[in-house]
Order: structure tokens, then sequence, then C-alpha cells
């Protein structure tokens, strides 16, 4: 059970997490590092945390839980699941492409890989995020019918680390990204009634 002196002890844990991957990046902080930034053991580490890998996940769940309301919201400004699609991805690689530690979580190839028939938590956290809006395609008759949609979500979540590692966020390479998308994502997703092509 959550107290407030857990959940005080585990924000200022993962505050230090933060501030020791700026420090010394991700593959180098150690758990030791974490407790001496917090100015606690590491025994009180590891009472919140199993170990490093859980820490760390537990870092970008709650980073990313700061901006999942926040990029929703973002989404529904856009009438037509379409223009949701183009404008959303585009919008998550711009934001991501702003934010230092979103190459942290597109990069790691830990949060990348996963056994046979799992997801990555790159994949878990993008399915957050596009739940509520294929919810409503599907319910609008806009998304194509037939799609697997975790599949669809999985591929979404490649698409966007693809833009993010390969593309910056200047005007040229959004506009090169908003193009691929509508050229060939929209007219793969959305049905075809609502597409404008």
């Amino acid at each position: 059970m959550s107290t407030p002196d857990a959940s005080a002890a585990v924000d200022r844990i993962l505050d230090s997490t933060e501030q020791c991957f700026l420090r010394y990046g991700v593959s180098k902080t150690t758990m030791d590092d974490v407790a001496q930034q917090a100015g606690v053991s590491r025994a009180t580490v590891y009472r919140y945390f199993s170990g490093r890998d859980g820490l760390v996940e537990a870092w970008i769940r709650r980073r990313s839980a700061r901006y999942l309301e926040d990029n929703r919201k973002w989404l529904t400004r856009w009438s037509s699941f379409a223009e949701r699609l183009e404008e959303g991805i585009v919008e998550d690689v711009r934001r991501s492409n702003a934010d230092p530690f979103v190459h942290l979580v597109a990069t790691d190839p830990r949060l990348m890989s996963a056994e046979k028939g799992s997801s990555t938590l790159s994949e878990d956290l993008t399915s957050e995020l596009w739940n509520p809006i294929l919810d409503d395609a599907q319910r609008t008759g806009e998304l194509r019918q037939g799609l697997d949609r975790r599949e669809l979500s999985d591929w979404i979540t490649h698409l966007e680390i693809m833009f993010i590692t390969r593309f910056d966020d200047d005007e040229d390479s959004l506009t090169r990204i908003r193009s691929f998308v509508r050229q060939f994502v929209v007219p793969a997703v959305v049905a075809p009634d609502f597409t404008n092509g």
C-alpha cells in the first residue's frame, strides 16, 4: 500500500535518477549513483525498485505520464482520424526531438527489443496514447476494418522512432514526415471513404 512517505521517497529517487542520467548517461548510471544523489542508502533504493531495469522503467513511465494527457488533448483538436493520425505523428516527433530524454527511450536496445509474443515499453506507451483515438475512429467507421489494433500501435511506435532518430525538428524535416504519413500511413490505416485520396 502506498503512503505519502513512500510516494515522496519514490519521487525523490526518480528525480535523482533523472539527474544522474543527465550527468552520466543512462547506460553508466548505477544504483549507487542514484542512492548517493538522492541522499539515501542503496538498500532504500532497492526497497522501492527491484533493480536497475525496474528503476529505469518507472522513471520512463512517470515521465511519459506527464505528457500523455496533454498529447491526447492536443490530438482532439483535429476533427478527423486522418488529421489526428497525420498531425499526431508529426507532433510526437517534434516534441520528442525537443526532449533530451526521449532519445534514451527511442534508441535504448533493451526498450526496443522484446521476447516473442511480448511488447516493449515503447509500444506500451504508444498504445496508451493512441488507443482512445483508435477507439473513436473505430466507432465512427474511420479506422480501416480488419486491422490488428496492437500491431497498428506497434507500427506507429516503430515509425515514430525511425522519424525521431533520422530527422530533426526543423520545418523541412517535419514537412517531409507529414508527407510520408499522408501518402503512406493514412491510406493504410484510414477507411477508404474517409481519405482525401
